[in-house]
C-alpha cells in the first residue's frame, strides 16, 4: 500500500488480493514516473511458511499466492535492475520460484562470504573506541576483550574460503552493553526445527562435529524434511572446514553464543518449557558447582530436572542420556566435551570448571557402581595429571523404569 499511494496507484476492490498484478503495477508505474529500472529487495521470502509449517492446506495456499506474487519479477524483467532475496530456505524451482529461471545462489560463494557480518579487520578499524571503552568497563586489556568477542560472536563461515565473520546484531550490542551477553537468540529457536530434530534422531552432539556431502546443500527446503541445511542456512551451524576430495563440509557450531543460546533452547524444549524448571537447574548449579565445588550436592537437583521430562523426548538409551547431559551443561556456559579420548577408551563426559575437572561415566540398566569402577579400572584421571585443577570421578546409571538417573556415586 505504501508503494501504490507513492506513485499514485489506486487499487480496485476486485483487484485487491491480486498481490502479482499489484507488484506488476507498482514495478510500471515506478519504472515510468522515475525513468529508471527497478531494484527489489526482499527479505526473509520464507517465513509465512515456516510460520506455517505444522498446516500443510495453509501452506499450499501460501506457495500458491507467493508464486502468483513472484511471477512479474520475470514477466518485467525488462524493468528491473536486478533482484535480491532473503531467506532461510533454499528454493526449488518448480515451486513458487517456477517463473524465475535466472536467479543465482549466492550462499556458498567466497566474494559474497563477509557482505552481511563484520570481518575483524573492520572491528579493529572502525569499532577500536568502542572495544576499549567495553575493556576498561570490565577490567580486560584491549586484547583480552578482543579475543573474548571472538570466542563469543565470531567463526561464522559462509563458504570454503570465507574468512572469519562476527555477527554484526551481537558484536553491537555486546559493544553497547559493555557486557559479553547473548544476544541472537532472544527470540527463541523456532519450534519446527527443535521438533524435527527429534524426529531426525538428531541432539547437540551431532551438531557439535558434523560433516555432510556437499549435495545436502543443494536440497530444496521449504518441506523441511532435513534439519541440516536450515540450521547452516540460517547460522546456528557453519563451514568449519572441507575435505575436497570427497566433497565433504564439516560443520559446527560457529561460536559460544550460538553453542549455548541453541542448548538452552533444547533444554527449554526437554523441560517441558517450565521457566521456573529451568530457573532451578540453572540456580542449583551455580550454586552448588561452581561457588561450592559440590557436584554431589547438585546431582539431586539435575535428578529431579530429568524426572519430569515427557516422555516423548525421551529415547531408551545410554546415548540419548549423554546427550541431554552435554546439552545441559552447554546450557550452563559450561567448558564441556563428550566421547574424550585417551589411551584406554572414550570418557563419556568431561566437563572443566575454574576449579575440578568431573570425568562422567554414563550406564544404562547397570549401576553407578560399575560406571565409577570404569573411570577407576581405565584410569581416566590420568589424561589430567598434568592440568593442576581436582578431578572427581561421576558414574551415573540410569533406569528404564525411571527413564531418569537411578543412583550415582561420586569419588
Amino acid at each position: 500500500e505504501v508503494e501504490e499511494k507513492k506513485y499514485g496507484l489506486k487499487v480496485n476492490p476486485i483487484d485487491e488480493k491480486s498481490f502479482g498484478g499489484r507488484l506488476k503495477n507498482i514495478l510500471l508505474a515506478a519504472a515510468a514516473q522515475t525513468g529508471k529500472q527497478v531494484v527489489v529487495l526482499i527479505d526473509e521470502y520464507d517465513a509465512p511458511m515456516h510460520d506455517s509449517v505444522s498446516d500443510e492446506e495453509l501452506q499450499k495456499t501460501i506457495r500458491n499466492i507467493m508464486r502468483d506474487f513472484f511471477s512479474p519479477l520475470k514477466q518485467q524483467e525488462g524493468n528491473i535492475r536486478f533482484v535480491f532475496i532473503t531467506g532461510i530456505s533454499k528454493f526449488s524451482q518448480p515451486s513458487i520460484f517456477s517463473e524465475l529461471n535466472n536467479l543465482k545462489i549466492l550462499t556458498l560463494k567466497d566474494e559474497y562470504s563477509s557482505c552481511c557480518g563484520i570481518t575483524k579487520s573492520e572491528l579493529t578499524q572502525y569499532f577500536r573506541e568502542g572495544i576499549e571503552e567495553m575493556a576498561e568497563h570490565n577490567g580486560l586489556t584491549y586484547e583480552e576483550t578482543l579475543q573474548q568477542l571472538k570466542q563469543h560472536y565470531d567463526g561464522y563461515h559462509f563458504s570454503i574460503n570465507s574468512e572469519d565473520i562476527f555477527n554484526p546484531y551481537s558484536i553491537i550490542n555486546a559493544l553497547d552493553d559493555k557486557e559479553f551477553n547473548s544476544y541472537w537468540f532472544t527470540s527463541g529457536t523456532p519450534t519446527f526445527l527443535i521438533e524435527l530434530m527429534q524426529q531426525k534422531n538428531l541432539d547437540m552432539i551431532n551438531l557439535d562435529d558434523l560433516w555432510i556431502q556437499a549435495s545436502r546443500f543443494d536440497t530444496p527446503t521449504e518441506r523441511l524434511a532435513d534439519p541440516i541445511p536450515v540450521l547452516f542456512q540460517s547460522g546456528y551451524l557453519t563451514i568449519k572446514g572441507y575435505e575436497k576430495k570427497g566433497k565433504l563440509y564439516h560443520l559446527c557450531f560457529p561460536n559460544q553464543e550460538v553453542r549455548q543460546g541453541f542448548s538452552e533452547s533444547l533444554v527449554w524444549y526437554y523441560s517441558a518449557q517450565d521457566m521456573n524448571r529451568y530457573d532451578a537447574i540453572v540456580y542449583a548449579y551455580k550454586k552448588n558447582v561452581l561457588i561450592n565445588d559440590d557436584m554431589g550436592a547438585f546431582m539431586p537437583h539435575l535428578k529431579a530436572f530429568y524426572d519430569k521430562f515427557p516422555y516423548t523426548i525421551i529415547n531408551n538409551n545410554e546415548r540419548h542420556y549423554q546427550a541431554v547431559i552435554f546439552t545441559i551443561f552447554t546450557m550452563l556456559g559450561e567448558d564441556v566435551k563428550v566421547e574424550h579420548t585417551t589411551s584406554d577408551g572414550r570418557i563419556d563426559l568431561v566437563l572443566k570448571t575454574d576449579k575440578s575437572i568431573f570425568i562422567f561415566e554414563l550406564k544404562y540398566k547397570k549401576s553407578a557402581d560399575i560406571a565409577i569402577a570404569q573411570i577407576s579400572d581405565k584410569d581416566y584421571a590420568k589424561a589430567f595429571a598434568d592440568d593442576g585443577r581436582k578431578v572427581v570421578k561421576v558414574g551415573i546409571n540410569f533406569s528404564e523404569n525411571q527413564r531418569s538417573i537411578e543412583d550415582w556415586v561420586i569419588e
